[in-house]
């Protein structure tokens, strides 16, 4: 009886040294596996808030490309429209005398078709911002879509109008909506949030830097 306690109690002591091993194990798989989800979860967090820098929210980050477009229209001694779109990589686009343009409507909506279509027209580059003017001008975007427009004034006459806009993307009815910063020409308005203006002035460098001014 004395044998079998004893083999007994060796073979109790066993099974507890393979149980803690198997569970020390298990404890360190899910160790592993927590480490692996939190570090995951942490470099998520880290590019979903690059990404919100860029564009004010984070509704907008999977889908908008069109963030910023200058334009140059002028119907006097023949049809002029050239311009560019910049793009959520900071592509500049420039277009010139395109065929088939689309135009927003009088809401200023515009469908994300019609956008690529209008982005398929201009060149594939024609200049590149840096991300750093893009994350900082682009963070503007929303306080820009806040501010009040001056009266339009008639200033002059077969000029032309120039005209500085940003775009905010609508991804459940996917859509654009073009918010007016500044138009100059022969009418003149412009949006009076000092984000609007800091956008404008930044643009009209951009212009410059494609034109050689």
């Amino acid at each position: 009886m004395r044998f079998v306690t004893d083999k007994m109690q060796i073979t109790n002591a066993t099974i507890g040294k393979v149980w803690t091993s198997s569970y020390k194990r298990m404890n360190m798989k899910l160790y592993k596996g927590r480490f692996r989800i939190s570090l995951l979860a942490i470099l998520l967090s880290v590019v979903m808030s690059s990404c919100e820098g860029i564009f004010g929210s984070d509704e907008e980050i999977p889908d908008q490309v069109v963030l910023f477009q200058y334009a140059y229209i002028n119907h006097a001694w023949g049809y002029q429209h050239q311009g560019w779109l910049i793009d959520s990589s900071g592509e500049v686009h420039c277009f010139e005398q395109p065929k088939a343009w689309h135009f927003p409507d009088s809401t200023g909506t515009l469908g994300n078709e019609e956008m690529m279509l209008n982005l398929s027209m201009a060149d594939s580059s024609c200049f590149v911002v840096s991300m750093d003017d893009l994350e900082l001008y682009g963070g503007k975007i929303a306080t820009a879509s806040k501010g009040e427009l001056t009266d339009p004034e008639n200033v002059m006459a077969d000029a032309g109008i120039s005209g500085y806009y940003v775009w905010v993307y609508n991804a459940s009815t996917e859509t654009y909506h073009r918010i007016l910063l500044k138009e100059k020409g022969d009418w003149e308005t412009e949006n009076q949030s000092a984000a609007a203006g800091a956008i404008v002035e930044w643009m009209e460098e951009v212009r410059q830097d494609i034109a050689g001014e």
